[in-house]
């Protein structure tokens, strides 16, 4: 069994759970998913079971759409709600200015990630220093935002409510977003909530959940590349190629460099009834094979 799952995952689960519980309720070796997502934040999480895992490393660079909300007037150590306060003015801005104060968030940016956060330091996790009590020094990195929009609902007792809807690129924190333009107002802020809603080409809509996944839930891994050129193979190649030989993959490499344009950077090999059977991709200009991961 070879393909993707879409998980609309629950708060309070980290992805490695997940990827743990599909893996034994339908007994496969290898599950993975492209591209974690927080155990504080719920929606889309992409499995790749079989052979597709290998796939892991060119499906994370799609663009995320999430939603959340937003509480103005704190900080907290982890920058959402499962953490300590650890600052802020205890004002609650004007949404007016709140959607000023966004409009520079537009575009590449530069974000510090979170002090919780699954980057390396010295080969430790941030988390893991955080959770002793230390602070480390994260480099800020660039990332793209595509939209930001912010609007206000009446809360409980009239008091107001902030939420937003994000879209941008991979490697982006939302925490590290709602902490910067709190900071940007002057007041402090951090994430009440966090839903992924999207991760390109594919959506929350999509997905099931967890509790009712089953072998009925795998779809086709070339979804993963919606863009990418499709190859026609024979019979004797794709017999070569699930078998390993040389000459076989060769054919199809030599092949894909005289029939393919100079932006297209991966290919799907279809057998003779259009079944998605091998992945290639080219890099410095030379096609090269990544995987034979026939489908379902």
């Amino acid at each position: 069994m070879n393909g993707l799952i879409l998980v609309d995952k629950s708060r309070g689960m980290s992805s490695a759970a997940v990827v743990g519980i599909t893996r034994r309720r339908l007994r496969l070796d290898r599950v993975g998913h492209a591209g974690t997502l927080d155990p504080f934040a719920t929606g889309l999480l992409v499995l790749l079971v079989g052979r597709a895992t290998r796939l892991a490393g060119y499906a994370v660079a799609g663009r995320k759409v999430y939603s959340a909300e937003i509480i103005f007037g704190t900080e907290t150590d982890t920058d959402d709600s499962t953490g300590e306060a650890s600052g802020g003015s205890g004002e609650q801005p004007d949404i007016e200015l709140v959607q000023k104060a966004a409009i520079p968030f537009h575009g590449t940016i530069y974000q510090e990630p979170p002090q919780f956060s699954a980057k390396k330091v010295d080969g430790r996790r941030a988390y893991a220093i955080a959770r002793g009590g230390a602070r480390v020094t994260l480099d800020a990195v660039p990332v793209t935002i595509d939209s930001f929009n912010l609007w206000c609902e009446d809360g409980e007792g009239g008091k107001p409510r902030y939420f937003f809807r994000v879209a941008c690129s991979k490697g982006t924190y939302i925490r590290s977003l709602a902490r910067d333009l709190g900071r940007a107002i002057g007041c402090g802020a951090h994430l009440a909530s966090l839903r992924r809603e999207g991760s390109i080409p594919f959506s929350v809509e999509e997905a099931t959940v967890l509790e009712e996944v089953g072998t009925d839930s795998v779809i086709g891994w070339d979804r993963l590349f919606p863009d990418a050129h499709s190859c026609a193979l024979s019979e004797g190649e794709v017999a070569g190629i699930e078998r390993g030989l040389e000459r076989s993959i060769q054919d199809v490499l030599t092949r894909l460099n005289g029939e393919t344009a100079d932006h297209q950077e991966r290919a799907i090999g279809l057998s003779p009834d259009g079944v998605p059977h091998a992945f290639f991709v080219r890099n410095d200009h030379e096609w090269r094979f990544v995987v034979c991961a026939p489908g379902k």
